[in-house]
Protein backbone atom coordinates (compact mmCIF):
# COMPACT_ATOMS: atom_id res chain seq x y z
CA UNK A 1 0.00 0.00 0.00
CA UNK A 2 1.31 3.45 -0.92
CA UNK A 3 2.29 5.80 1.87
CA UNK A 4 -0.30 8.38 2.89
CA UNK A 5 1.12 11.72 1.62
CA UNK A 6 -0.68 13.65 4.36
CA UNK A 7 0.70 11.35 7.06
CA UNK A 8 4.20 11.61 5.59
CA UNK A 9 4.03 15.40 5.50
CA UNK A 10 2.78 15.60 9.10
CA UNK A 11 5.46 13.17 10.28
CA UNK A 12 8.24 15.19 8.69
CA UNK A 13 6.87 18.38 10.22
CA UNK A 14 6.62 16.90 13.73
CA UNK A 15 10.09 15.35 13.45
CA UNK A 16 11.55 18.78 12.79
CA UNK A 17 9.70 20.28 15.77
CA UNK A 18 10.89 17.52 18.14
CA UNK A 19 14.49 17.99 16.96
CA UNK A 20 14.34 21.64 18.07
CA UNK A 21 13.76 20.69 21.73
CA UNK A 22 17.24 21.03 23.20
CA UNK A 23 16.45 20.51 26.90
CA UNK A 24 14.79 17.11 26.48
CA UNK A 25 16.59 13.86 27.15
CA UNK A 26 17.25 11.65 24.13
CA UNK A 27 15.17 8.75 25.45
CA UNK A 28 12.29 11.15 26.06
CA UNK A 29 12.50 12.26 22.44
CA UNK A 30 12.22 8.60 21.48
CA UNK A 31 8.99 8.45 23.50
CA UNK A 32 7.69 11.53 21.76
CA UNK A 33 8.19 9.88 18.38
CA UNK A 34 7.26 6.28 19.20
CA UNK A 35 4.25 7.03 21.40
CA UNK A 36 2.85 10.54 21.10
CA UNK A 37 3.63 11.19 17.44
CA UNK A 38 2.90 7.67 16.16
CA UNK A 39 -0.47 7.50 17.96
CA UNK A 40 -1.37 10.99 16.77
CA UNK A 41 -0.58 10.14 13.15
CA UNK A 42 -2.48 6.86 13.43
CA UNK A 43 -5.61 8.52 14.83
CA UNK A 44 -5.50 11.21 12.16
CA UNK A 45 -5.16 8.55 9.45
CA UNK A 46 -8.08 6.55 10.85
CA UNK A 47 -10.17 9.72 11.04
CA UNK A 48 -9.51 10.51 7.35
CA UNK A 49 -10.28 6.94 6.27
CA UNK A 50 -13.50 6.76 8.29
CA UNK A 51 -14.62 10.17 7.00
CA UNK A 52 -14.06 9.11 3.38
CA UNK A 53 -15.95 5.82 3.82
CA UNK A 54 -18.79 7.49 5.71
CA UNK A 55 -19.36 10.19 3.11
CA UNK A 56 -19.00 7.73 0.22
CA UNK A 57 -21.71 5.48 1.67
CA UNK A 58 -23.96 8.44 2.47
CA UNK A 59 -23.68 9.78 -1.08
CA UNK A 60 -24.49 6.34 -2.56
CA UNK A 61 -27.52 5.93 -0.29
CA UNK A 62 -28.84 9.44 -0.99
CA UNK A 63 -28.44 9.16 -4.77
CA UNK A 64 -30.02 5.70 -4.84
CA UNK A 65 -32.94 6.91 -2.72
CA UNK A 66 -33.57 9.86 -5.01
CA UNK A 67 -33.43 7.63 -8.10
CA UNK A 68 -35.90 5.17 -6.56
CA UNK A 69 -38.34 8.01 -5.89
CA UNK A 70 -37.90 9.42 -9.37
CA UNK A 71 -38.30 6.10 -11.21
CA UNK A 72 -41.29 5.08 -9.11
CA UNK A 73 -42.92 8.45 -9.83
CA UNK A 74 -42.60 8.18 -13.59
CA UNK A 75 -45.48 5.74 -13.85
CA UNK A 76 -45.68 4.54 -17.39
CA UNK A 77 -42.30 4.30 -19.06
CA UNK A 78 -41.74 4.55 -22.76
CA UNK A 79 -40.56 1.54 -24.71
CA UNK A 80 -37.49 2.32 -26.76
CA UNK A 81 -36.67 0.01 -29.64
CA UNK A 82 -33.42 0.95 -31.34
CA UNK A 83 -32.94 -0.94 -34.58
CA UNK A 84 -30.89 -0.54 -37.73
CA UNK A 85 -32.43 0.72 -40.98
CA UNK A 86 -31.19 -0.14 -44.45
CA UNK A 87 -28.49 2.51 -44.21
CA UNK A 88 -27.12 1.15 -40.91
CA UNK A 89 -28.52 4.05 -38.89
CA UNK A 90 -30.41 3.63 -35.61
CA UNK A 91 -34.17 4.06 -35.77
CA UNK A 92 -35.94 4.75 -32.46
CA UNK A 93 -39.60 3.92 -31.92
CA UNK A 94 -41.53 4.90 -28.78
CA UNK A 95 -44.56 3.26 -27.21
CA UNK A 96 -45.80 5.17 -24.14
CA UNK A 97 -48.28 2.43 -23.09
CA UNK A 98 -45.54 -0.08 -22.19
CA UNK A 99 -44.27 -0.50 -18.64
CA UNK A 100 -40.82 -1.65 -19.73
CA UNK A 101 -37.84 -0.32 -21.67
CA UNK A 102 -37.06 -2.80 -24.40
CA UNK A 103 -33.78 -2.51 -26.21
CA UNK A 104 -33.76 -4.49 -29.46
CA UNK A 105 -30.56 -4.95 -31.41
CA UNK A 106 -30.95 -6.35 -34.88
CA UNK A 107 -27.97 -7.67 -36.79
CA UNK A 108 -28.72 -9.53 -40.01
CA UNK A 109 -31.15 -12.43 -39.45
CA UNK A 110 -30.57 -12.82 -35.67
CA UNK A 111 -32.28 -10.45 -33.20
CA UNK A 112 -31.40 -10.12 -29.51
CA UNK A 113 -34.00 -8.64 -27.22
CA UNK A 114 -33.37 -7.54 -23.66
CA UNK A 115 -35.98 -6.13 -21.32
CA UNK A 116 -35.05 -3.95 -18.34
CA UNK A 117 -38.05 -3.05 -16.23
CA UNK A 118 -38.23 -0.06 -13.85
CA UNK A 119 -39.12 -2.48 -11.07
CA UNK A 120 -35.81 -4.29 -11.57
CA UNK A 121 -33.89 -1.00 -11.40
CA UNK A 122 -35.76 -0.05 -8.23
CA UNK A 123 -34.89 -3.42 -6.65
CA UNK A 124 -31.19 -3.00 -7.49
CA UNK A 125 -31.12 0.53 -6.11
CA UNK A 126 -32.92 -0.70 -3.01
CA UNK A 127 -30.20 -3.30 -2.51
CA UNK A 128 -27.57 -0.54 -2.67
CA UNK A 129 -29.45 1.45 -0.02
CA UNK A 130 -29.83 -1.59 2.24
CA UNK A 131 -26.20 -2.68 1.88
CA UNK A 132 -24.89 0.85 2.45
CA UNK A 133 -27.08 1.34 5.51
CA UNK A 134 -26.08 -2.08 6.87
CA UNK A 135 -22.35 -1.49 6.37
CA UNK A 136 -22.54 1.91 8.08
CA UNK A 137 -24.52 0.39 10.95
CA UNK A 138 -21.95 -2.36 11.37
CA UNK A 139 -18.72 -0.37 11.12
CA UNK A 140 -20.03 2.97 12.45
CA UNK A 141 -17.80 5.02 10.15
CA UNK A 142 -19.49 8.28 11.14
CA UNK A 143 -18.94 7.73 14.85
CA UNK A 144 -15.39 6.47 14.34
CA UNK A 145 -14.53 9.53 12.23
CA UNK A 146 -15.85 11.98 14.84
CA UNK A 147 -14.20 10.26 17.80
CA UNK A 148 -10.84 9.74 16.10
CA UNK A 149 -10.86 13.37 15.01
CA UNK A 150 -11.79 14.53 18.51
CA UNK A 151 -9.06 12.57 20.30
CA UNK A 152 -6.40 13.28 17.69
CA UNK A 153 -7.01 17.00 18.21
CA UNK A 154 -6.87 16.60 22.01
CA UNK A 155 -3.61 14.63 21.73
CA UNK A 156 -2.20 17.24 19.38
CA UNK A 157 -3.13 20.05 21.78
CA UNK A 158 -1.47 18.23 24.68
CA UNK A 159 1.70 17.80 22.64
CA UNK A 160 1.85 21.44 21.59
CA UNK A 161 1.31 22.57 25.19
CA UNK A 162 4.27 20.43 26.23
CA UNK A 163 6.50 21.53 23.35
CA UNK A 164 5.72 25.21 24.00
CA UNK A 165 5.71 24.78 27.82
CA UNK A 166 2.35 26.46 28.18
CA UNK A 167 -0.59 26.03 30.58
CA UNK A 168 0.21 23.30 33.13
CA UNK A 169 3.77 22.99 31.81
CA UNK A 170 4.70 26.63 32.20
CA UNK A 171 7.60 27.45 34.52
CA UNK A 172 9.34 24.12 33.80
CA UNK A 173 11.82 22.88 31.26
CA UNK A 174 10.98 19.93 29.03
CA UNK A 175 12.77 17.33 31.14
CA UNK A 176 10.92 18.51 34.26
CA UNK A 177 7.56 18.54 32.48
CA UNK A 178 8.10 15.21 30.75
CA UNK A 179 6.69 12.92 33.47
CA UNK A 180 3.41 14.83 33.68
CA UNK A 181 3.15 14.97 29.91
CA UNK A 182 3.73 11.22 29.50
CA UNK A 183 1.10 10.50 32.14
CA UNK A 184 -1.48 12.74 30.45
CA UNK A 185 -0.77 11.16 27.05
CA UNK A 186 -1.27 7.63 28.40
CA UNK A 187 -4.46 8.68 30.16
CA UNK A 188 -5.84 10.19 26.96
CA UNK A 189 -4.99 7.02 25.00
CA UNK A 190 -6.77 4.94 27.65
CA UNK A 191 -9.90 7.14 27.48
CA UNK A 192 -9.91 7.04 23.68
CA UNK A 193 -9.68 3.25 23.66
CA UNK A 194 -12.62 2.88 26.03
CA UNK A 195 -14.66 5.41 24.03
CA UNK A 196 -13.78 3.73 20.73
CA UNK A 197 -14.85 0.29 21.94
CA UNK A 198 -18.00 1.86 23.35
CA UNK A 199 -19.05 2.82 19.82
CA UNK A 200 -19.37 -0.83 18.79
CA UNK A 201 -20.73 -1.99 22.13
CA UNK A 202 -23.43 0.64 21.83
CA UNK A 203 -24.37 -0.50 18.33
CA UNK A 204 -24.60 -4.10 19.52
CA UNK A 205 -26.87 -3.09 22.39
CA UNK A 206 -29.20 -1.29 19.97
CA UNK A 207 -29.48 -4.44 17.84
CA UNK A 208 -30.46 -6.59 20.83
CA UNK A 209 -33.11 -4.16 22.11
Amino acid sequence: MADDPIEKMNKESLDKVIDTIDDLDKKHKIFLRSRWMSVLLLWEKHARQAAFRYHLIRVMVIISGVLITGIAGLGETSQIQPQLDEGGRIVIEKNMTSNSITVLYESGINAIQKAITPNLVIVLLGIIVSVGTGVEGLFQFGQVWRKKRKYSELLKLEGWRFIQLSDQYSGKNHDEAYTEFASRVEKLIEIELEDYLGVFQGSELKKTE
